[in-house]
């Protein structure tokens, strides 16, 4: 008696023949990854005084990425205490510190001055936002000053953000993207054990007028604003 297998088989055979010539080629032999995809390196640390590279007792306090633009705050364990604004344009293979000596040379940077927050725009690595503040008794204090530069720091405009009317210091900063022209700055306070609780205020860059208090609820015990972030879809949904 005569089984059925050999034309099952048959069939299965050019079934699977058929399959073959309908399955897309990067399916059918799938490429390799791209090794860049995954390619880690080391960074070299922004150093201070010229020196590019790792300092004894520095840290670094806050810093900024966009392509192979970094920006860093960098404090130096001296006395008294100072912290610098570093700028590699690299991928932090070299470090330049000439931004801080043209941050120093803006109206309204003060003698003891240091940089604490940075904040560097989505959609251009050459529009960064600085908070600035000074220290007292190695306690960061006053942070109340934002300076602004969208050429990559060749030229800086203060904000004028003070703390009057506001509670605290600053804590946190961030740039939107542009939308028809105009970028908003938005920074976060602290008040510490004190009484308040932080805040959130906004800056338009378009001539730097009042910052707005966002009007954050009450938070339970008072809390600070520790950090923030405009949405990725800022323009249409008005996020922060």
């Amino acid at each position: 008696m005569k089984t059925k297998y050999p034309s099952m088989l048959g069939a299965l055979a050019i079934l699977m023949l058929v399959a073959s010539l309908v399955v897309p080629a990067n399916l059918a032999t799938p490429e390799p990854v791209d090794a860049e995809v995954c390619w880690w390196t080391t960074v070299g640390t922004p150093g201070v005084r010229g020196k590019r590279d790792v300092l004894r007792f520095s840290e670094i306090i806050d810093w900024a990425v966009n392509g192979n633009t970094m920006i860093a705050a960098v404090a130096e364990n001296a006395t008294p205490w100072v912290s610098f604004l570093r700028a590699s344009f690299n991928g932090g293979m070299t470090w330049t510190g000439t931004r801080q000596t043209h941050l120093v040379a803006t109206p309204g940077w003060q003698a003891g001055d240091d940089v604490y927050w940075m904040a560097m725009a989505p959609d251009d690595s050459m529009v960064w936002a600085v908070a600035v503040g000074n220290v007292t008794a190695g306690v960061p204090l006053n942070i109340n000053k934002v300076f602004y530069t969208d050429n990559g720091g060749a030229s800086f405009t203060t904000t004028a953000f003070q703390t009057a009317g506001a509670v605290g210091n600053i804590s946190c900063i961030d740039i939107s993207m542009d939308y028809g022209g105009v970028r908003d700055i938005a920074v976060g306070t602290r008040t510490g054990l004190a009484a308040g609780g932080g805040q959130v205020w906004v800056v338009k860059s378009s001539g730097f007028g009042t910052w707005t208090n966002q009007g954050l609820p009450a938070i339970i015990g008072g809390a600070d604003v520790l950090d923030l972030k405009f949405s990725p879809t800022y323009v249409g949904d008005a996020c922060i």
